[in-house]
């Protein structure tokens, strides 16, 4: 039998050619939870797992637990950092959708709101949920809720704001709440409900994700930044730079941490006739600079666990041009390491931040035809391993202690039969085979992995891509 592939180093050596995994000679199938079901989340501790079946939403204890119906369908989910509770919603229906929340203990979940406009804003921990409601009169409410006083019979709603008419937009930074109606703004502190008006401002406010700074863009293509509890200015820079963009102008401004402004532009290059290009700068202490993502429409996104800038190809003004191409930002404005190139699966990352990532990408050699390689980098280091036989598929997936990417990879037996294999990759010598999917069996929907055991919970259909197809929760031991 060949020998396991050794890993490489930078800088970018050929691939070595992955054998397949040892053969197994009966690899094991793995757990169905439940039939005709799909997954919306599994706590940490592996407790309980939370399902949407026949219309009605579900919680199940792990790992033999009997199905308990908690609420009506919910279209979305959201945990606690301990994954100790869960706010869920429905699906938007004029306008307006329904809020729930449960615990473990609870009879069911618990009517938050009939009323939720908008977003759905909390803290990592869950200790609240706030939103949006408007009545008859077209007066805005601020409705906040502490979990903490959620029982089965109700979820006490305080009432901290509300404003008449307009088009305000609730955001959220930690446990402060900004409400913000063009250039006028509200601080709101969540524990106290306690409201700071701003007033007036020079634009459009945004707040930092933990809630110690906010900002304003104002229309004189500056950015101001404050201090969140002091209202002290700490800075102001003008982001415009007339010799290289003349007339280019704003259209957003936003913070993915507590130090950078990132300040998305649009403009044209001279005098041409539209199409409209894009730059984003990034502003801090020292003053703006603009970031790699040039000709590149950025928005809000977030890749696993690591907050980032989604940006997109403008379109393309001559024929010929690349489009479609899509990479990420930090919020430092530089691009995030493995989201550029041809990636045809992924990227991925583990639980530190995207300090480690997988992906599958084509690799282009003088004379030879593509190859798919897979490929883990961490810092300066990456590792990769080339696939000759058969390509890898989804999910693929970082699963922690120890850390290895997990994906799902065809295997030919020799009678000529295909079986769906789960197996993982250490970045070394280690390709393991985990199991077998049970046959005419994809992955469909969400995939999970949880720590303490290392288990993956999953979605399966034959069907993966119709969504109406029947599908079952396998748990898969890692």
């Amino acid at each position: 039998m060949d020998p396991d592939p050794a890993p490489i180093v930078d800088p970018d050596p050929a691939p070595v050619v992955d054998p397949d995994p040892a053969p197994v000679e009966e690899p094991p199938r793995f757990q169905v939870l439940t039939r005709g079901a799909r997954l919306l989340e599994v706590d940490t501790q592996q407790r309980f797992f939370l399902f949407r079946r026949d219309g009605d939403t579900f919680a199940q204890a792990l790992p033999t637990g009997e199905p308990v119906r908690i609420t009506a369908p919910s279209e979305g989910v959201v945990t606690s950092s301990d994954r100790s509770a869960a706010v869920l919603w429905s699906p938007e229906v004029g306008g307006v959708r329904t809020l729930w929340f449960w615990r473990p203990g609870m009879s069911g979940a618990v009517t938050v709101s009939h009323q939720v406009r908008g977003a759905v804003l909390f803290d990592p921990a869950l200790s609240y949920v706030a939103f949006l409601e408007r009545d008859a009169q077209d007066v805005a409410f601020v409705r906040v809720a502490r979990t903490e006083t959620c029982t089965d019979a109700a979820c006490p709603l305080a009432t901290p704001l509300q404003v008449q008419g307009g088009k305000p937009v609730l955001s959220s930074g930690g446990k402060t709440l900004l409400l913000s109606d063009g250039p006028r703004g509200w601080l709101i502190d969540v524990p106290s409900s306690a409201v700071t008006d701003l007033g007036l401002l020079r634009g459009p406010p945004f707040i930092s994700p933990k809630g110690t700074r906010y900002g304003v863009h104002t229309p004189d293509d500056s950015v101001q930044l404050f201090d969140t509890a002091t209202r002290t200015p700490l800075w102001e820079h003008v982001w415009k730079d007339d010799v290289w963009h003349p007339g280019w102008w704003s259209i957003g401004a936003l913070m993915l941490d507590e130090v950078n402004v990132l300040v998305n532009t649009e403009g044209q290059w001279g005098p041409v006739a539209p199409p409209l290009y894009h730059i984003t700068y990034v502003c801090d202490a020292q003053g703006c600079r603009s970031t790699p993502a040039v000709n590149e429409t950025c928005s809000r996104s977030r890749l696993e666990k690591l907050p980032a800038l989604a940006c997109y190809h403008d379109p393309c003004a001559t024929r010929g041009c690349a489009q479609g191409f899509s990479r990420h930002v930090d919020s430092t404005g530089a691009y995030i390491p493995g989201t550029i190139g041809d990636i045809v699966l992924g990227p991925t990352f583990s639980d530190d931040q995207g300090t480690v990532m997988g992906r599958v990408i084509k690799e282009y050699r003088p004379g030879s035809p593509p190859t798919l390689v897979l490929e883990m980098t961490e810092g300066a280091q990456k590792l990769s391993l080339a696939q000759t036989s058969h390509n890898p598929f989804g999910p693929l997936l970082f699963v922690p202690n120890p850390k290895r990417l997990l994906f799902r990879q065809m295997k030919t037996l020799s009678d000529g039969a295909t079986q769906s294999r789960i197996v993982t990759w250490d970045g070394g010598h280690s390709v393991v085979e985990v199991g077998e999917l049970a046959p005419n069996d994809q992955p469909a929907g969400a995939s999970i992995v949880r720590d303490n055991p290392p288990t993956l919970y999953m979605d399966v259909s034959p069907t993966p891509d119709d969504a109406g197809a029947p599908r079952s929760i396998i748990r898969v031991p890692l």
